[in-house]
């Protein structure tokens, strides 16, 4: 019966990390239109600052909706969070720098 319940509880939990996802790619992507096309900033420095927004963001919602059940995030787990976002927003200006 527990069994259940948890699977159940993970099922909306991933649920729930995919609608962030999308959160967080429309955040991106109207950020870094607005400032790129509306305000002409070089666009490695508009998806610089939009990718950055998304994934301040995507912690919160995670942190606050997603995750809400996690019992104390020790600072090893925001650490990590933000390190691995910093190796995102590399691999995402490399590959803006070369795409476009």
């Amino acid at each position: 019966m527990i069994h259940r319940f948890e699977k159940k509880q993970r099922v909306y939990e991933f649920i729930r990390f995919g609608i962030t996802g999308g959160i967080s790619f429309i955040v991106d992507y109207s950020i870094l239109v607005l400032l790129t096309d509306g305000f002409d900033i070089f666009y490695l420095i508009s998806s610089g600052i939009s990718f950055s927004v998304s994934v301040f963001i995507n912690y919160i919602i995670c942190v606050k909706w997603v995750f809400k059940e996690s019992k104390g995030r020790s600072i090893k787990s925001v650490i990590s969070f933000f390190i691995i976002s910093l190796i995102g927003l590399s691999l995402n200006q490399f590959l803006m720098c070369f795409s476009v």
